[in-house]
């Protein structure tokens, strides 16, 4: 019959956690570490070192490098079990030393034998001033072991004695601080920790007790997760291994044959497999160590995270679960780093294997005999997408290339065995390529053109020519042929007409939101224009409209709202219903509007309104105002009642038309100015710009410039750097405009118009 470990085993592994590993001595006032490791608090003064005028320590055990505070060593958490387990070994020592221990008590009276401690008096007691303890009232809560419970795992329940501040040493722990995550006693509650959250320790430590299990149960996952992937690495370890061993197998049986030709050869190509076989191990080999590593790491910290949750000291779990706490998140941060290199576990595809001749052709090439390679033909590859057919002028492209053996079976090499050249034609530039590899044995190119006109590219892989190549390519001007092709849409439901409308907008699933003056309301067609639901000033407290304006989705397709009259923005649920409001109060204080227009949202979900009366823009978050930025003149930074705004959130910038000035401003994200357009450098002119927007390449479309074309939609390239094309005039015929006002890019390219005098909605197709 099985037994579990003997009394000495059991005491040896409690003091193999007591021990100091710097020192190798019992640990002596021990201070953890954030990697969760405990040593003496002098032992660790002593390993301080400077870097960069900030105290440093390097764990001994994992190496990890920890930065102190301004307090030092002192300022580590404290491990009050492993400080009490180092008092009941030195009492343990000296019970056993019974026969010279006198009576705290009664020291007096020689000869009395001890019978047991009290932790409370800090003293060994004779079986007289024992049984005095048990029976006075104010002695019967002290907690006393005995003697021979010392030698035994029963004095380890008596660890969690009363804690004592260390800054107020007279007092005991008996707070928990929810705000530095600290032990506190009440007079530290009264001054350091005045106006933080605190509570008794009994109140709270049950709760953070739930919180530390479950933290530690999500890493327990990803520690077997971590265990099952070092079992993969090992077996693709063992796999290339075989495969190399088989390679070499392969090619000793074949220049057996012809050895004599051929044995120089022979070991020009076993070191050649070695090496290949190496070069794919390294990585797999140091992967599997790292993760080694970090199953070691992961389970100390499950061990230590366990041991903290089923030890009955909550000053020691409420001193450490922080800590615990941030090791955690630590370890699993590291987890999903890791992931990010799964595809190292692949190399059987990305090794080379040994094609070889029969021995004829050995004869005939034995000087060129061998060669190493991941794809032995070219035939079964593939080649998509529109980038390798056609692409647009300072457009980003794209095209596939899928690598597949002469069995068809996918095959993923390094981007550098791939070699893409692409020149234009007209100019001879060479245009820059970028191959990214992904990871199912595709890979993704992309370039950028600068030129109208045709192209060529060529592409190699491991030197072969890519079947079909090379490729010519026609790059076009972009939005060449808009304004050409368009329908309109000129009412709504059961025949309802468009009033005037202002701004256009459409969010993540395609519904399109335009704001009606006339008829002051929101109307949201689905993509296939057709009426999805109408969010009208019905009346209803909160939700009235008067005058909207701006409109913009946010990322979880919430609609804002402008409303020019009101002076205020209003935030609708996808469904229409009304959920808040900011603003209301018009004035030029932060936060009142004075006629409201233009809206928008950068990814960080900051709203930056146009507040066109006042000159300025103003920024908020949640309805909280954040900052502004403009005032009323003609200079940079300033506005002339600016009009609308856009935001291209790829490269940081603000656009906001100065429909007064002509003119378009630039500011990053904080509201700095960056600069206007037109320039001098600016060969076109803008006149009453109206509405701004961007596609999804960041190319500017403006609602109401050039200036001999007042009524058409211009476009330019990113930043508003060069101007491309404009289309429209006015009229209320079809593809002609009628004050164009908002605009907006669906996903398929095609653009939205709205117009306020035309009363319609007119859709451009590419």
């Amino acid at each position: 019959m099985a037994t579990g470990p003997g009394k000495e085993e059991q005491w040896q592994k409690v003091r193999e956690q007591i021990v100091c590993a710097i020192c190798l001595d019992l640990l002596k006032d021990p201070k953890t570490l954030p990697c969760l490791h405990t040593y003496c608090k002098i032992c660790l003064n002593n390993s301080v070192t400077i870097a960069r005028d900030k105290k440093v320590i390097v764990c001994p055990t994992c190496r990890k490098s920890v930065t102190l505070t301004d307090n030092g060593v002192g300022g580590l958490p404290t491990n009050f079990t492993i400080a009490n387990l180092v008092e009941v070994v030195d009492l343990q020592e000296q019970a056993t030393k019974s026969e010279d221990v006198k009576c705290g008590s009664c020291s007096e009276v020689s000869g009395s034998k001890i019978s047991a401690f009290c932790y409370n008096c800090k003293e060994f007691l004779c079986l007289d001033c024992t049984k005095s303890h048990q029976k006075m009232k104010t002695l019967q809560h002290h907690n006393c072991v005995s003697v021979e419970d010392l030698n035994t795992f029963k004095s380890l329940a008596h660890v969690t004695k009363p804690q004592f501040c260390s800054n107020h040493p007279e007092k005991k722990l008996k707070l928990f601080c929810l705000t530095c995550h600290v032990l506190i006693c009440k007079d530290c509650a009264l001054v350091e920790h005045r106006d933080h959250q605190y509570n008794f320790i009994n109140n709270v430590c049950e709760t953070e007790r739930k919180a530390l299990s479950a933290a530690l149960k999500s890493l327990e996952v990803n520690s077997h997760a971590i265990t099952e992937k070092i079992t993969v690495a090992s077996k693709e370890r063992k796999k290339i291994q075989n495969q190399s061993e088989l390679d070499i197998c392969k090619l000793k049986h074949s220049v057996e044959e012809a050895i004599a030709m051929l044995t120089a050869r022979k070991e020009s190509l076993e070191a050649e497999v070695n090496r290949n076989a190496q070069v794919a191990i390294d990585p797999v080999q140091f992967y599997e160590g790292s993760l080694t590593d970090m199953e070691r790491q992961m389970k100390d910290c499950l061990k230590f995270g366990m041991d903290l949750v089923q030890q009955p000291s909550d000053h020691n779990l409420l001193a450490l679960k922080q800590q615990v706490m941030l090791r955690i998140e630590e370890l699993n941060n590291e987890y999903e780093e890791n992931l990010q290199h799964q595809s190292i576990l692949k190399p059987l595809l990305e090794i080379k294997k040994i094609t070889l001749p029969d021995v004829d052709t050995v004869k005939r090439f034995c000087l060129s005999f061998g060669e190493l390679r991941v794809l032995d033909s070219l035939n079964n590859c593939q080649i998509g997408g529109q980038g390798i057919l056609r692409a647009y002028k300072s457009k980003e492209a794209h095209f596939t290339v899928m690598l597949k053996n002469s069995e068809d079976k996918k095959v993923i090499v390094p981007p550098s065995y791939i070699v893409i050249h692409l020149i234009c034609l007209t100019s001879n530039n060479v245009i820059d390529c970028q191959i990214t590899n992904m990871s199912d044995g595709s890979y993704d190119i992309s370039y950028t053109p600068v030129n109208i006109g045709k192209h060529q590219i060529s592409i190699t892989v491991e030197g072969i020519p890519f079947p079909g190549s090379p490729f010519d390519i026609d790059v076009l001007q972009p939005y060449a042929s808009i304004g050409l092709k368009c329908r309109e849409v000129k009412e709504y439901g059961d025949g309802q007409r468009f009033g005037e409308l202002w701004g256009v907008t459409i969010n993540s699933v395609g519904d399109i939101a335009m704001s009606d003056t006339t008829n002051k309301c929101i109307i949201v067609l689905n993509r296939a224009y057709q009426l999805k639901h109408v969010i009208s000033g019905d009346g209803k407290a909160g939700s009235e409209l008067k005058y909207p304006l701006g409109v913009a989705y946010t990322n979880d397709n919430t609609l804002l709202v402008v409303d020019g009259y009101q002076s205020k923005v209003q935030e609708f649920s996808a469904e229409g219903e009304h959920m808040s409001e900011f603003g209301g109060s018009r004035g030029s204080e932060d936060g009142q509007f004075f006629k409201p227009s233009g809206i928008a949202i950068d990814k960080r979900n900051v709203v930056y309104v146009v507040d066109k009366g006042n000159h300025r823009i103003q920024a908020f978050t949640k309805g909280v105002f954040q900052f502004k930025f403009g005032s009323k003149g003609s200079g940079k930074g300033q506005f002339e009642e600016p009009y609308d705004i856009a935001i291209d959130n790829s490269a940081e910038q603000i656009f906001v038309t100065d429909r007064k000035l002509n003119r378009v401003q630039a500011f990053n994200l904080h509201g700095n100015f960056i600069t206007f357009y037109p320039n001098h450098e600016d060969h076109v002119a803008l006149k009453c710009p109206n509405c701004i927007t961007m596609d999804t390449d960041s190319f500017v479309l403006l609602t109401g410039c050039p200036s001999e074309k007042a009524h058409c939609v211009s476009i330019f390239s990113p930043q508003l750097g060069q101007f491309v094309t404009s289309f429209g005039s006015k009229s209320d015929g079809n593809c002609q405009l009628n004050w164009p006002f908002g605009i907006a890019v669906a996903k398929n390219g095609d653009i939205i118009v709205v117009e306020y005098q035309g009363r319609r909605v007119q859709i451009f197709e590419l």
